[in-house]
């Protein structure tokens, strides 16, 4: 509800069928004088383009209005350096720190690395880990060398050690390429 005041207080006595698109773009005019952020507004917009989707399905609209395009320039900035990345690694759980540095080597995204299988994501003979298109966001496949990366190189044989160690303790195949503690996905 608290995303959707500031369209309630504009449009709420307005008939659907009347807002346009000057009048969405004097929107965003107003919005931006109240200094909202751009990434607000342009949620704020989709949200209302849904209602008017939604509206159109239901049969109770026709057509739905052009809405503005709100360019959000929210790039990331800062990074970590080593030492500083080294500093917070310190302070994570152990079964979390493999992962955690992997995602730090590669850039790959930690929904990604969770689901790395040994079976199917490591390649010990082209010594790569591997993603298909179908498992990642943008569609396209994915590999990292690790042998072009001593520190991912290094993970991965330590990774191997405490697979097997965890194996041998727990009594069954760890699949997961970076398990927690007790042999769950992470």
């Amino acid at each position: 509800a608290d995303r959707i005041a500031s369209l309630r207080q504009t449009f709420g006595n307005v008939r659907p069928v009347d807002v346009t698109y000057p009048s969405l773009d004097d929107y965003v005019d107003k919005r931006r004088a109240e200094a909202a952020k751009p990434a607000t507004i342009r949620y704020e917009l989709v949200v209302f383009g849904r209602m008017f989707t939604l509206a159109i399905k239901a049969g109770m609209l026709t057509v739905k209005p052009l809405l503005p395009t709100v360019k959000v320039e929210n790039a990331r900035k800062g990074f970590f350096d080593a030492d500083d990345f080294a500093r917070v690694l310190k302070h994570l759980p152990e079964d979390l720190r493999p992962p955690v540095e992997f995602a730090y080597v590669t850039g790959w995204r930690i929904g990604e690395i969770r689901k790395l299988t040994w079976a199917k994501h490591l390649d010990m003979d082209g010594l790569a880990v591997r993603l298909e298109a179908d498992e990642v966001k943008n569609e396209k496949g994915k590999s990292f060398p690790f042998h072009a990366h001593p520190n991912l190189a290094r993970l991965i044989a330590l990774q191997v050690e405490r697979v097997h160690s965890l194996q041998v303790r727990l009594g069954r195949v760890i699949p997961w390429l970076f398990p927690r503690a007790d042999g769950r996905a992470l």
